[in-house]
């Protein structure tokens, strides 16, 4: 990938500009399978009379362009104004076969994604700010074995709206900032298991959702050396209108759960919480220690299988030069567990799919555990 900015060079003027493009490839290859032994029950084979290997290979292509521009002008009564204009096409394409089936499609999805925006100085401490934006994030195809219907997702698009306050305090060593927010998106893009096969995964659009919620951040310089940071933010996500018609396709239409409006959306934490201590040392080294929480969030979009809160730990060391720096960084240093995604095994009675569903498993995704790395960063 790579992205080409220009933009205007004096930050004094009243006016500022930026224009640029970006340009992605990528190329991806799959390979998935599963061997079914004698007797089991399989949702679309019945019972199997001996060992069926089903495996799926996969190849993906995606290619993305986009142009993008903004302005601001700074007018003489403290009140900035922003414009921007982002011009988003993106190609894909797939050649997937199986034991089964195969499949050879492609397709591109493009939009023209405007943003609007206001701050006005209150004082030379505060600053309230207001924000709209259009976003996109584009359609595709799944690995997932499926009938060519279902191997194609849709692009999904959002309206974000913003507003907020921002303050300094103490000479300037203190900053603060609040802001609520609301989205409202159209084809919201839902990653979850395959009910029929937990090996494989795949991407279907929700019709409609919102989330909105409030971001509250703080950061002061205690000294030279060591700056603390905070950070919180609660948030409500709900599908407005959610039926996975793959699930549906691939369970009949006696099936139970594959309505999901009204629940909340998957993967969103009720909360999120950080706080983080960013020390200065000796020899142009730079450390951060910081504390993550993660509020509850459920796993599944019929809302049934639940992660509980909790906390990781992760640490970064790093040597910064003008225009480089090495580093090297610890995340979950604890080694907490949780899961990250999760699909419902337990047996539904169809006859009545309100009755408590007491046999079989939640098969639980484990997250990352304690994780080293390292890497290099540079700029040009």
């Amino acid at each position: 990938s790579q992205e080409v900015r220009l933009g205007s060079g004096d930050s004094s003027e009243a006016y500022q500009w930026a224009f640029g493009g970006y340009y992605a490839n990528r190329s991806t290859d799959s390979v998935a399978g599963s061997l079914y032994p004698a007797g089991l029950f399989h949702p679309q084979l019945g019972f199997i009379q001996g060992p069926v290997p089903d495996y799926t290979t996969s190849m993906l292509s995606d290619e993305d362009t986009a142009l993008f521009w903004e302005s601001s002008f700074n007018l003489e009564n403290d009140l900035t104004l922003t414009a921007g204009l982002r011009y988003q096409n993106s190609d894909r394409s797939i050649n997937r076969s199986s034991s089964s089936s195969s499949l050879g499609s492609s397709n591109d999805w493009d939009d023209v994604l405007p943003k609007l925006g206001a701050t006005y100085s209150l004082s030379e401490t505060d600053t309230i700010f207001a924000s709209a934006a259009e976003g996109f994030q584009s359609g595709g195809f799944n690995f997932y074995d499926g009938t060519p219907e279902s191997a194609q997702f849709d692009s999904a698009e959002s309206w974000n709206y913003e507003i907020g306050w921002a303050s300094s305090w103490n000479e300037d060593r203190t900053h603060t900032r609040i802001a609520v927010f609301y989205s409202d998106f159209e084809n919201y893009q839902v990653y979850r298991l395959n009910p029929v096969n937990p090996t494989q995964a795949y991407m279907v659009n929700a019709e409609e959702a919102t989330s909105y919620g409030v971001e509250i951040e703080a950061e002061t310089e205690v000294a030279e050396t060591l700056m603390l940071s905070a950070a919180l933010g609660l948030v409500n996500a709900e599908f407005d209108n959610y039926t996975d018609s793959v699930l549906r396709g691939a369970l009949g239409p006696m099936a139970a759960d594959y309505e999901f409006s009204g629940n909340d959306i998957n993967f969103v934490p009720e909360y999120t919480a950080n706080v983080a201590a960013h020390i200065k040392l000796p020899w142009n080294l730079f450390m951060l220690w910081e504390v993550q929480g993660i509020g509850n969030y459920w796993l599944d979009e019929a809302n049934t299988a639940e992660q509980d809160s909790f906390a990781l730990v992760n640490g970064r060391l790093s040597y910064k030069r003008e225009n480089w720096e090495l580093f090297v960084y610890g995340r979950n240093l604890s080694d907490e567990g949780y899961s990250n995604n999760a699909l419902d095994l337990r047996y539904t009675d169809y006859s009545n799919p309100a009755a408590p569903r007491t046999a079989g498993m939640v098969l639980h995704m484990p997250g990352w555990p304690r994780t080293f790395g390292a890497g290099l960063k540079a700029s040009f």
